[in-house]
């Protein structure tokens, strides 16, 4: 992956699995792109530096200040630098606000996020040249619930609005679908946090990985998960549903060597362009009538003047 004069994007890691995990998404990014494990013995002077320069944290302190001074210099202003860190310590932070740094993002594969992530880093425009402002990185981490790496409840209500803007104007169809897992608080009675969190985690890889890349998914509250799906109607969401179903809580998950089997239950509520708070409402509702429905059942809203449906807790 060498390139023949400079490369667009370099990657400087010394992790052999975190350098395996980046060569597809780099040959999926159609740009010239370069692995190295040591920066003196691959970027000697200021000119032959990438435009996107993707950092490990994890590498030797001493590597990183040579890294940032290379790519600061005054030469060298139209580099990218983007810092792969699972954490944002008060050096990244620092480093952030001052423009050192011009983006972070997940270094571990494992992370839900992170192959979405990195794809937007490599994808946007601005690494043709133009700085990505420092208070992106932050964002990323304000957006995504710290136990799953998926949006938040804050970030979900947002995407939703948006896209519900988008709908008006475009008559386009917009589905959510709510979603709990049914086993957990017996799972809490039979192991630890730790493992439960684990599970947690899991599930939410799992259905991010079924999803369209314009899909949206986070956690709504504590085993609950909210999902986006533009583009699709009412039963469209409810078929997805029974894929999650069959494909994702069928399979058993991996608990410290014992293979558990979760369910779930769905609710399903068609956006039509109406306000984002009603269509949460409803789909709390369907959700409401799954849970006494039992395990792996799904409820598409139905109106009903009979019935008053109660704010749903993700608002609150």
């Amino acid at each position: 992956m060498q390139a023949e004069s400079r490369s667009i994007i370099l990657l400087i890691t010394q992790d052999t699995s975190l350098a395996a995990a980046m060569v597809p998404v780099f040959l999926g990014s159609g740009v010239r792109a370069s692995i190295a494990d040591h920066w003196t013995t691959n970027v000697s002077i200021a000119e032959n530096l990438p435009t996107l320069l993707l950092m490990d944290a994890e590498l030797p302190e001493g590597d990183i200040e040579r890294m940032f001074s290379s790519a600061r210099g005054p030469r060298t202003c139209l580099c990218r630098v983007v810092l792969m860190s699972d954490t944002v310590t008060d050096t990244w932070s620092k480093r952030l606000a001052d423009g050192t740094i011009d983006d972070l993002i997940p270094r571990t594969p494992t992370n839900p996020r992170w192959r979405a992530s990195l794809d937007s880093v490599l994808r946007a425009p601005e690494h043709q040249g133009e700085p990505v402002r420092w208070q992106d990185g932050a964002m990323f981490y304000e957006q995504r619930d710290p136990l799953t790496g998926l949006f938040n409840r804050s970030a979900l209500l947002a995407a939703l609005f948006r896209e519900t803007d988008r709908v008006q104007r475009s008559r386009d169809a917009l589905s959510v679908a709510m979603f709990e897992i049914c086993d957990l608080e017996d799972c809490d009675a039979r192991f630890s946090s730790r493992p439960c969190n684990e599970l947690l985690r899991q599930i939410g890889q799992r259905v991010s990985d079924m999803l369209r890349s314009y899909d949206t998914v986070g956690r709504s509250g504590s085993h609950e998960f909210l999902l986006i799906l533009p583009g699709c109607s009412a039963i469209n969401a409810t078929l997805l549903a029974e894929r999650l179903l069959a494909d994702v809580f069928s399979v058993p998950v991996n608990l410290d060597g014992k293979l558990i089997r979760l369910s779930a239950c769905f609710g399903v509520a068609s956006s039509d362009g109406r306000s984002p708070i009603v269509v949460l409402r409803e789909a709390e509702g369907a959700l409401c009538r799954a849970r006494e429905a039992g395990p792996e059942s799904i409820r598409i809203f139905a109106q009903r003047t009979d019935v008053e449906i109660e704010p749903i807790e993700f608002l609150s």
